[in-house]
């Protein structure tokens, strides 16, 4: 039971009956209605969104900032072919218009807003008559690598209205203001209207008013970051933690949550244990005498958070990175935030994001599972048989390897560990 008021403000409490299975969590409502939650990187995710798909009758609405499967690529084509009506927002002209004119010509309508549209989710058949809705969403992009080499969660829910319409209604508001890759520009024919809200699933659009510029429509942010809907539920949530905060982001880069946390600490004892990805990693020591200087999971491990990066190799690039992609939190076990909202201001106020929250036991649990995982990753049998294996190739390498979970202490004894100049 969760007792602090706050807490209980923040939430809206959804039916507790479960049913818990080795590969997902499955959660029952009246009228079969019922959430899955799969996480990567071991594969199944994009079986699960074909798989989904396939089930599709009526419409497909899909907001995604990047799809390069083409398995799923082909997966919407084929239904579009069977008179499925898709609609579908990438993130920007600039990069994505090969990938829309394709799908305009299989009759796919295509656009895109600016500024970035971050979204990671697919509604299916919600207003299909006589069809079954479905929602897809998480931090998981439609990409073979969010499959099987990054971490993510990626959540299926069925059949329950409240949290359909919610993610319903943000696509319908930024399909309003959104741009075709080709064709005319849209009107300034509108009243700017604002997204709708829900308690549960938040979403950055509220930050956002649309405007009309250059015979077409753009958003720009109403609020400073601090006071954006997304952070500042998160603070909310860390301000009713009594025991233990678990994070997983890709990026922390909000010195508000930092600081809340650290209250949380400090003043009531509550152990915080953060996991992010190693590309966050300042690559040198911490400054002993500069606290301005330090990163913000920095600040925290000064203040005796447990801080680890998700490592796999010794200089970080792009193009192989293992991405620690997930973006969640969990409150004393008994609450999770996930969605495709990154830690930072620009997701706040520069980026369409998401963020639910989530009260369901054997949900809640299936993240805790999961960030037990991503915790205690030790390569190829931990940091000792790394550390041998790049001495026995004299500093040299290996510069790709088995992701491991490292505190900044043995991050920094790894990067000394190779030779100057190598990795490049």
């Amino acid at each position: 039971m969760i007792k602090n008021n706050k807490l209980i403000s923040l939430v809206f409490l959804l039916a507790e009956a479960f049913v818990l299975t080795s590969a997902f969590t499955v959660l029952s409502w009246p009228a079969q209605a019922e959430i899955t939650v799969q996480f990567s990187p071991r594969g199944g995710v994009a079986d699960t969104i074909e798989e989904r798909l396939t089930s599709a009758r009526k419409t497909v609405d899909v907001a995604m900032y990047s799809f390069s499967d083409r398995r799923l690529q082909e997966k919407l084509i084929g239904l579009a072919a069977a008179g499925v009506k898709i609609r579908l927002i990438l993130d920007s002209a600039r990069d994505r218009a090969p990938l829309a004119d394709r799908f305009e010509a299989s009759g796919i309508d295509v656009r895109y807003v600016l500024p970035v549209m971050h979204h990671k989710f697919a509604v299916i058949d919600f207003a299909g008559e006589g069809a079954a809705p479905i929602l897809l969403t998480g931090s998981a992009n439609w990409s073979t690598k969010s499959d099987t080499e990054y971490d993510e969660d990626f959540l299926v829910v069925e059949n329950e209205s409240d949290i359909l319409r919610a993610f319903q209604a943000e696509f319908d508001h930024l399909w309003l203001y959104a741009r075709d890759f080709e064709g005319p520009a849209i009107a300034d024919d509108r009243t700017p209207t604002p997204p709708a809200q829900s308690t549960k699933h938040l979403f950055t659009s509220a930050n956002f008013e649309a405007y009309h510029r250059a015979g077409n429509w753009s958003f720009r942010p109403m609020v400073e970051p601090q006071d954006g809907v997304a952070g500042r539920a998160i603070v909310e949530a860390i301000e009713g933690a009594s025991t233990s905060i678990k994070i997983a982001t890709t990026h922390f880069r909000r010195p508000d949550i930092t600081a809340a946390l650290i209250r949380a600490m400090n003043e009531r004892g509550v152990k915080v244990t953060v996991i992010t990805d190693q590309q966050e990693f300042r690559g040198g020591r911490i400054p002993e005498d500069d606290s301005n200087a330090l990163y913000e999971e920095e600040k925290l491990a000064r203040e005796g958070a447990s801080v680890l990066y998700k490592t796999y190799m010794i200089n970080w690039r792009a193009p192989q990175a293992r991405q620690m992609h997930s973006k969640y939190v969990i409150v004393d076990d008994a609450l999770v935030l996930s969605g495709s909202f990154n830690w930072s201001k620009n997701s706040e106020i520069g980026s369409f994001e998401n963020l639910s929250i989530w009260t369901e036991a054997s949900l809640v649990a299936a993240y805790v599972a999961n960030f037990e995982i991503i915790r205690t990753y030790d390569g190829d049998g931990g940091l000792a048989t790394l550390l041998a294996e790049i001495a026995g190739q004299e500093g040299r390498g290996p510069c790709l390897f088995t992701p491991i979970s490292l505190t900044i202490a043995q991050l920094e004894d790894l990067r000394r560990a190779f030779r100057p100049g190598s990795c490049r």
